[in-house]
């Protein structure tokens, strides 16, 4: 299921590359994606012909070779990162898989080194953030800001579940809509995002109990990656989707 609810991501990213986006393409790459690669996948290994053509389709989808996808049989996870421009010794970003640079390791089998956009965004906002809160907030410190602080993050309490084990967001989405009426939900992601693949949020939102109306759950899709609000089209559609959700309320 996790490699399902992956693929339309990747399906999209390539869809970018190849100038030939759309919601029908896309739609149709979703529906694949839960119906005949999920039931393969979870099925024996396809033989002869009925492989070929399987793997075939996936490589087209995603741009991948049909060799890794065949090695794979089907499942991607990150080979994604490494073997989308094999050829090209690039590295692909986990953040955003339309994007690619240099790879600084290509003789390495698995991808080292900063993803190809979070290292330049961290940098950049975290520089950013420190001047508009001196500057524009008037807070002055000595203190380091770290936009992303791993060591921290790791040491994070999941609601007493012990560090970072078995975490349910679900949990607190059917509480919250059963106990809490006045509670809306808008989840906004980028289509080309492999960290939060947009299609296990639409599985998430699909799978909980009937609520007081549909309504209070929206689930909005803006081109580009993980940070897509660094597309000024996207942010600006981000920006009216959240204010429309906010003066409905």
């Amino acid at each position: 299921l996790g490699a399902a609810l992956q693929l339309p991501s990747l399906a999209a990213a390539e869809l970018e590359r190849k100038g030939a986006f759309s919601q029908d393409a896309l739609a149709q790459a979703e529906h694949f994606a839960l119906t005949d690669y999920l039931t393969t996948l979870a099925g024996p290994p396809p033989q002869g012909d009925t492989a070929k053509n399987f793997y075939a389709r996936v490589a087209e989808m995603t741009g991948l070779s049909v060799d890794a996808i065949t090695e794979t049989r089907g499942f991607i996870r990150d080979d994604f990162v490494k073997n989308l421009h094999l050829g090209d010794h690039k590295v692909v970003s986990n953040y955003d898989a339309t994007f690619a640079s240099d790879d600084p390791f290509p003789e390495s089998p698995v991808a080292r080194g900063p993803d190809p956009i979070l290292d330049g965004v961290v940098r950049a906002f975290g520089s950013t953030f420190v001047g508009y809160a001196r500057d524009e907030l008037g807070f002055k410190t000595d203190m380091t800001y770290n936009l992303l602080a791993a060591d921290i993050s790791g040491k994070w309490d999941w609601d007493n579940r012990g560090g970072r084990s078995q975490p349910s967001v679900t949990d607190d989405l059917r509480i919250l809509l059963a106990l809490t009426p006045s509670f809306r939900l808008m989840i906004a992601h980028g289509y080309s995002d492999m960290v939060t693949p947009f299609a296990a949020t639409r599985y998430v939102l699909d799978h909980l109990p009937a609520a007081d109306g549909d309504e209070r759950t929206q689930l909005k899709l803006y081109r580009g990656g993980h940070m897509f609000y660094l597309d000024p089209d996207s942010r600006k559609a981000f920006t009216a989707d959240a204010r429309t959700m906010y003066t409905a309320q």
